[in-house]
């Protein structure tokens, strides 16, 4: 197995994140949830039966759909979201924030039978999180909603093999199982330990970026969502899991999920700092 440690990879003028962005980007559609987040930042979180006091309130858009939707497009993606929302204000709000990123939201449906996503969480000191979710809407999503979007999307597929990733030697494992099924790339996020990436011509681990973690909510969501721009872009596999790795480390220095999305010039600012 090969191994490239993010960071040490070639001088930066040849970086493709530091020249012009291609002209012609492909589109990514992102099917998925809608939430709003209800989040609390507590010294820590609460045991069962226990009541924390002193936390400090805010509320903001997620959802996993939603967030790597605007991940993508803040890191200049051209993105579509399929999904559900409710008739409430905050499925009006979701959708404002949608838009006001450039996502497509025409295929976002507004169901008048259920209230928008939303999700509990809390934050502690450490920036770790736990979290419950009342999916409202995103429970509704059906075929139908998948059928309404066809000719926005090219291709889907859902595969479980069956394998824990929650090792590296797991992950590979994992991987390879991809790989012989006929799937072009794999990518794995790990936490802390980075992310396993593999294809045809290329396995290895791209480690994260050391920061100082404030809210770890939304960081594989902003991973993933940075990742598709880039592959979309055309960069290869670990250059574009190194720069979503930028990317998801920017996220866990901000409080929430939407809001800790790091734009394209933030993400670069970022690399350049860190050389």
């Amino acid at each position: 197995m090969r191994s490239e440690a993010a960071g040490n990879g070639p001088a930066m003028m040849t970086e493709p994140w530091m020249g012009e962005k291609p002209s012609m980007r492909n589109t990514i559609v992102v099917l998925g949830s809608s939430n709003t987040d209800m989040i609390v930042k507590v010294g820590r979180i609460p045991r069962p039966g226990e009541t924390v006091i002193g936390g400090v309130f805010s509320q903001v858009s997620g959802g996993k759909g939603a967030n790597q939707a605007v991940a993508a497009a803040r890191a200049g993606g051209a993105v579509v979201f399929v999904g559900r929302v409710g008739t409430d204000a905050p499925g009006v709000e979701a959708l404002a924030g949608y838009v006001r990123d450039g996502i497509d939201v025409s295929c976002v449906v507004r169901d008048p039978a259920a209230h928008t996503g939303v999700a509990l969480i809390f934050v502690d000191a450490g920036g770790e999180n736990s979290i419950a979710v009342a999916s409202g809407a995103n429970a509704n999503f059906s075929p139908a909603d998948v059928e309404g979007a066809r000719d926005r999307i090219e291709s889907a597929a859902v595969l479980l093999t069956g394998i824990p990733a929650d090792t590296d030697r797991g992950a590979e494992a994992a991987a390879e199982t991809l790989l012989a099924r006929g799937v072009g790339a794999v990518i794995l996020t790990l936490g802390t330990r980075g992310a396993y990436v593999a294809s045809t011509e290329y396995r290895g681990i791209v480690p994260c970026y050391p920061v100082e973690c404030v809210d770890s909510t939304a960081a594989g969501d902003v991973f993933n969502g940075v990742l598709a721009t880039s592959l979309a872009e055309g960069w290869s596999l670990p250059e574009a899991a190194r720069f979503a790795s930028a990317a998801a480390a920017v996220s866990v220095t901000r409080m929430g999920a939407q809001p800790s999305a790091p734009r394209r010039d933030e993400i670069e600012a970022f690399l350049r700092k860190r050389g």
